[in-house]
């Protein structure tokens, strides 16, 4: 009970302050029959409650992006007034409701010092003023007349842009970022939320390939270092001019880890990583490590694009050459060409439907499906559409590319172009009829160029009505919760559609999804949030305590054996999930999804706790040898100096790593599990061995529950 007593205390002095509030308007009002002494009288009675409210609780709190909705009752005033504040990017409102102000009474509302308007009955809104910064503050005053002086002028409230807690930032940042750090996490404190957003949004973005390209030379340095220090002489040897495909591939893994861990742009890489997971491509292939520099670039491709256009980046990633062999694509010839019987590759025209814009079914802006007379979904396209498309997929390649059989050299960064240039032997020039929808025939005329073909085949997919809702939704439950509401679809779905006149803005789009209400309030809502992916559990443990490598880089190799995911690397077009999986039980009788939980099987789930376990007990990791940094693995150290200095006092680690790992969303259950656990562990007399060992264990517990699992 005793929790609860502050919320109660805090309640009560609200009612009693509004119900105040309240009869101070109708008191002051021109109409009432109460003399002038008897107001001053009530009046100085007011102030003592409204300073309460001040000294001991100070103001209501109200959220941006929240539905911030305060209603205080009184018998004098049973209806009372009700608070809500909402913002959507430019758009932040205030609204107050109001009843019986009697006529000739004068309430006004000042944010922040400006006066905003007048106090009426019935619904008022305001917008906040430009420049506030994260706490504005609401000020209500009022007077009898016009020419009476004003008799209450309080701070009753502040508009808040951002959290008052560490434990709000961190579950902000567990969505917007691969995990919060206390650097971030105080930023996010410092400047609100929408700051902090378009701050990350300004921000230049961090690229792979460049790290991997470095790492390589000097892998091959270290090398050869090593090998003349071991009595190696022989230049054959000594010289190699390139690595191994092992080595290839790993150094591509120590570029992500190290982009995913180290990037300043945070948002901009989780996006990324969310678009990768609709945009599939994958090094599962035999010669993967042939092609790793391929799918590094292909990386910096989504990173670059993760905060523009959707438009810009369905161009880029159709051009790219790791998707153009992945689908396969590149060098796709017409039918006919040279006597050839066989009809154009359909498969990127297939994927590119179903899965990188409109999907199966026809939708609504909600992201539900629509249904024909006979209550049937409507299937979005068909296999006659199909072969239009894989016309328009014809004739790209490299430049000068001969045949279809061996990449030109440096080809991994390359851009596809039309084949040979114009006219394009390898192209179909007929008339293509893709997608008829509200504004558009979809007919490609016959002649256009390769390039005017696959611009006009791509805007006709883009401007599809079903690519708002079937993005959105996807990105939303990357981020924030596998089953968001149609309402949380369809708002985000609304900016993607058009905002301020534009469409497919990625950075606004990601804006809306991170400060809707219901991502802000997804602690609260029983079917919100999601299963973290295996991998994000990982980095967020290693952003949180600040983890170095005891090597050059962060090696994770192969990390699809404990977390069945291998970034730019699912075996299939699929992902490593749909995002349609549901896991057999209460959470698909309840008509829910929870795509994560395909990666739990038993094997998994069991490499998966062996090694976190091992990373929360990484202090005695050693260092590695400066010239092995070709290894296989390296360790992984964690910075637990900050839990080590309240190791002496459980309660205040639990209560720090709650706040650090789980919001501040632990359960009475699991905290007093780990309390007892850890002050009934063997006694330890040398302090600093006892303070290391109660920080781990606390930790190896943590990081295996199920609340650690689930993103709130």
């Amino acid at each position: 009970m005793a929790t609860n007593q502050p919320k109660a205390r805090w309640q009560m002095l609200y009612r009693k302050t509004f119900a105040a509030l309240i009869a101070a308007m109708l008191l002051f009002s021109s109409n009432s029959s109460v003399n002038a002494a008897d107001k001053a009288d009530a009046a100085a009675k007011l102030l003592p409650v409204l300073m309460l409210l001040l000294d001991e609780d100070g103001p209501v709190r109200l959220r941006v992006g929240q539905v911030n909705s305060r209603r205080y009752t009184s018998e004098r005033y049973p209806d009372g007034i009700s608070f809500e504040y909402g913002a959507l990017s430019d758009d932040v409102r205030l609204s107050i409701d109001a009843k019986d102000i009697s006529t000739g009474a004068q309430i006004e509302v000042l944010i922040n010092g400006v006066l905003v308007g007048t106090l009426a009955n019935g619904r008022n809104t305001f917008t906040v003023p430009a420049g506030g910064g994260s706490n504005n503050q609401i000020i209500i005053r009022a007077r009898a007349g016009t020419t009476d002086r004003w008799t209450i002028t309080r701070v009753i409230g502040l508009l808040l842009s951002g959290p008052q807690t560490r434990a709000e930032a961190q579950r902000f940042l567990t969505r917007a970022t691969f995990g919060p750090t206390l650097t971030e996490i105080n930023r996010v404190l410092e400047i609100g939320y929408e700051a902090w957003l378009d701050e990350q949004i300004a921000m230049p973005t961090t690229l792979s390939l460049p790290f991997m390209d470095r790492a390589l030379q000097d892998r091959l340095t270290n090398r050869r270092k090593r090998l003349v220090s071991e009595g190696v002489t022989d230049p054959a040897v000594l010289d190699i001019s390139s690595l191994g495909k092992g080595q290839r591939a790993n150094t591509r893994m120590d570029s992500w880890m190290h982009t995913a861990i180290n990037a300043r742009d945070q948002l901009r890489q989780r996006m990324a990583f969310a678009l990768s997971q609709i945009f599939v491509v994958g090094d599962s292939l035999g010669d993967s490590s042939l092609r790793a520099r391929a799918y590094a670039h292909y990386q910096d491709v989504l990173a670059r694009n993760a905060l523009g256009s959707y438009r810009t980046l369905l161009k880029d990633v159709t051009v790219n050459p790791a998707m153009g062999n992945w689908l396969s694509f590149r060098g796709n010839i017409r039918f006919g060409r040279n006597g050839s019987k066989s009809m154009p590759d359909e498969n990127y025209a297939r994927e590119v439907q179903q899965l990188f814009t409109i999907g199966l079914v026809e939708l609504k802006m909600d992201g539900t499906p629509k249904l024909d007379s006979n209550g049937q979904e409507i299937e979005t396209y068909t296999q006659a559409i199909i072969s239009e498309f894989a016309k328009v997929f014809t004739g790209w390649n490299f430049i000068e590319q001969q045949n279809n059989t061996r990449p030109v050299p440096g080809w991994e960064t390359l851009t596809l172009r039309p084949w040979n240039g114009e006219p394009n032997s390898f192209h179909d020039y007929t008339e293509k009829q893709l997608h008829v929808y509200a504004g558009t025939n979809g007919v490609n005329p016959a002649g256009l160029t390769t390039e005017q073909d696959l611009d006009r085949a791509l805007d006709n997919l883009f401007n599809h009505p079903n690519v708002a809702p079937f993005i959105s939704k996807q990105l939303i439950q990357r981020l924030v919760t596998s089953n968001p509401s149609k309402e949380y679809v369809e708002r985000v779905a609304r900016v993607f559609h058009r905002n301020n006149g534009v469409r497919g803005d990625l950075a606004m789009v990601a804006k809306a999804i991170l400060l809707d209400s219901e991502a802000l309030n997804s602690h609260e809502n029983p079917k919100g949030g999601k299963l973290k992916e295996p991998l994000l559990r990982y980095i967020q443990l290693w952003r949180t305590f600040n983890a170095r490598s005891t090597g050059p880089y962060f090696r994770f190799s192969l990390p699809e054996r404990t977390t069945g995911q291998r970034p730019i690397g699912a075996a299939t077009v699929f992902n490593f999930y749909p995002p349609d999986y549901a896991p057999s039980g209460p959470i698909e009788d309840m008509g829910l999804v929870a795509p994560e939980f395909l990666l739990t099987g038993d094997g998994l789930i069991i490499s998966f706790l062996n090694r976190l376990r091992q990373y929360a007990r990484s202090a005695d990791f050693g260092d590695a040898h400066p010239l092995y940094s070709d290894s296989f693995q390296l360790g992984i150290k964690l910075n637990l100096s900050e839990a080590i200095n309240r190791a002496d006092n459980t309660g205040q680690l639990v209560s720090f790593l709650d706040e650090r790992l789980l919001g501040g969303l632990m359960s009475s259950g699991l905290r007093r599990i780990l309390i007892d656990y850890i002050d009934n562990l063997p006694n330890e007399n040398n302090a600093a061995t006892r303070r290391l060992r109660n920080v781990e264990e606390a930790l190896t517990l943590i990081t295996a529950s199920p609340e650690y699992s689930i993103q709130r």
